[in-house]
């Protein structure tokens, strides 16, 4: 049986994390990946934006106690989609976002050291399970969507895309830039996905776990 554990034992889910400034199209970017990638049988989960469930208040206007709802929240719908086995679960924003909007808010007197000290660090240790990340950019031909939710200022589109690019290079983690009119983003992002290699560490780290298992299982049995 134990054998048969060590066989079958590792799990080969791609969690992405679509990151990106306000108003590029995350959302219709992730949608028609999706639908790419389930034509070709593969099986794809997306949680979507958790930010607007939050009772606390959002954007700049938002504190602590918004940043770590979001991350409890966050971590946990990705465990219970993680259930179902998909090939992809893709996180419509996921916790690299706090350590983005965490450092503006810090910029802003809204958080304390401390406080974003923390958030960094709750981030960086969740931030080794996803596979990759895309980073949407914004379309130049178009102006800031007014969803009613979120700011409509061009230049600061821009100013937080630049920062979710400067934060992804500093936490040395796999990503690609889409970038275009819609048709091409979604290209371009089924095509880094489709042929994606997960590095191993997942794969020695589950051997070793399910190897201490079997030498304690021969161990009682010798007993």
């Amino acid at each position: 049986m134990v054998e048969k554990f060590l066989k079958d034992s590792i799990i080969k889910i791609k969690k992405v994390g679509f990151e990106g400034s306000f108003g590029v199209g995350k959302s219709a970017t992730i949608l028609g990946a999706m639908g790419k990638l389930k034509s070709m049988h593969f099986n794809v989960e997306m949680i979507p934006e958790v930010i607007r469930e939050c009772p606390f208040p959002a954007d700049l206007s938002a504190g602590a106690d918004t940043q770590y709802w979001i991350l409890k929240t966050q971590m946990q719908k990705e465990i219970d989609v993680s259930k179902n086995f998909p090939d992809f679960i893709f996180c419509d924003r996921c916790v690299l976002s706090m350590v983005v909007y965490g450092s503006l808010l810090f910029e802003e007197g809204k958080l304390s050291e401390k406080e974003l000290r923390l958030i960094v660090r709750l981030a960086r240790d969740w931030i080794s399970s996803y596979t990759c990340f895309v980073l949407v950019a914004p379309i130049k031909s178009e102006e800031v969507f007014d969803d009613g939710f979120r700011r409509t200022d061009r230049k600061a589109q821009l100013a937080l895309h630049n920062r979710f690019e400067e934060t992804l290079k500093l936490m040395g983690v796999p990503f690609t830039v889409v970038s275009g009119e819609y048709d091409e983003r979604i290209k371009e992002t089924v095509s880094f996905l489709r042929d994606l290699k997960r590095d191993n560490t997942e794969e020695e780290t589950l051997k070793k776990v399910f190897g201490l298992a079997k030498n304690n299982a021969n161990k009682d049995s010798e007993k």
